[in-house]
């Protein structure tokens, strides 16, 4: 007997959290969702983010590459893609794209709505996928080569330790939790997981 899969639409909420709307000096809830890459349209929304988004396009072209490993017709690989929308306005603020390898999370993309207009995205989302390691079994996240610029925001902000005689930077297990609390001390409001 072959059982179908259940999916849950493009999008599959995994954690729900608050960040700050800088316009307004609120806090505002929003909703970190897996994209699940079943679709052609996955890629549409990422593709056309508005704004000078940095890495929008290559993450939109690796979730049509996953799509079409998923039908069959691409080359496999162990991509996985995240974002973060403001509950609201249903708008885009955070885009991840992560790949899961030698029991690690590798982080190759991590991108805040690029306007300022909103504050602790990037940890949040950190957090977040801190919590997706916990509950895989998966030991620490990995950055193999952080852009210069971020290097002191995943230091001082998130707690990210520098790897010796490399650019790389990580995160074992025994932090995530530390990270987590972080994240809601900032933001005012529990990280709720909804992976269960």
């Amino acid at each position: 007997m072959n059982i179908s899969p259940v999916t849950f639409g493009k999008k599959i909420p995994i954690a729900k959290c608050h960040i700050k709307d800088l316009k307004n000096d609120k806090y505002v809830a929003a909703t970190c969702y897996k994209i699940d890459c079943t679709d052609t349209s996955d890629s549409s929304e990422i593709w056309k983010l508005d704004g000078d988004w940095e890495y929008n396009d290559v993450v939109a072209h690796n979730i049509d590459e996953k799509h079409r490993h998923l039908e069959g017709i691409g080359v496999q690989n162990s991509l996985e893609f995240y974002e973060m929308q403001t509950d609201k306005k249903k708008e885009i603020i955070g885009i991840c794209q992560v790949n899961k390898t030698f029991g690690d999370i590798r982080l190759d993309y991590l991108e805040s709505k690029p306007d300022k207009g909103y504050k602790y995205i990037g940890q949040s989302m950190l957090a977040i996928l801190g919590e997706v390691a916990k509950s895989e079994g998966i030991e620490r996240i990995y950055i193999p080569t952080p852009v210069e610029e971020a290097r002191s925001f995943y230091r001082d902000k998130c707690g990210f330790k520098e790897a010796k005689d490399t650019t790389a930077m990580y995160m074992n297990k025994n932090k995530f939790k530390k990270l987590k609390i972080k994240a809601e001390r900032n933001t005012h409001s529990k990280i709720i997981n909804c992976m269960v």
